[in-house]
């Protein structure tokens, strides 16, 4: 262990991958969101291991080259057929905030290959768009970083 008791990114990366197998495919979706209070935006979509899906919102729609950061705002918990879900979205009540159209932007498979409460590492592995290594950092409460790995 480096420094004391507090382990580096390399070391707690490699303590996980020797804890949990990354093999398992995990489902993903983006959806291009036209809200109708928000206004477009992308929700990345992505199925945890407790069968529910891991949501952030996207204004600038994700990083295709690597090195090129966006801000992406942690959402609630959904449901696992989010995944699947295209089309009109009233919401719970009427006038809610993410009313508006969702369609399918992309979607595939892909490894949760490191977590943490700060930071989610997922390659993806099945997509008609996407490639690669994807980097989801906490900044804050909500804000995370998205950013695409080298």
């Amino acid at each position: 262990m480096v420094k004391g008791s507090k382990m580096n990114f390399f070391e707690s990366f490699v303590l996980k991958l020797l804890q949990e197998d990354i093999s398992r495919k995990y489902r993903f979706t983006i959806h291009e969101h036209h809200a109708k209070r928000a206004g477009v935006h992308y929700d990345v979509r992505i199925e945890n291991p407790k069968g529910n899906v891991d949501s952030w919102a996207c204004r600038k729609g994700v990083p295709i080259e690597p090195g090129v950061k966006v801000l992406v705002i942690k959402q609630p918990e959904h449901k696992i057929d989010w995944l699947d879900y295209e089309g009109e979205y009233e919401g719970d009540k009427p006038g809610t905030y993410g009313a508006g159209k969702l369609i399918v932007w992309d979607k595939g498979e892909c490894h949760r290959i490191y977590e943490t409460k700060e930071n989610l590492i997922i390659e993806i592995i099945h997509s008609s768009k996407l490639k690669g290594k994807y980097v989801f950092h906490k900044m804050k409460e909500y804000d995370w970083i998205l950013f695409k790995m080298k």
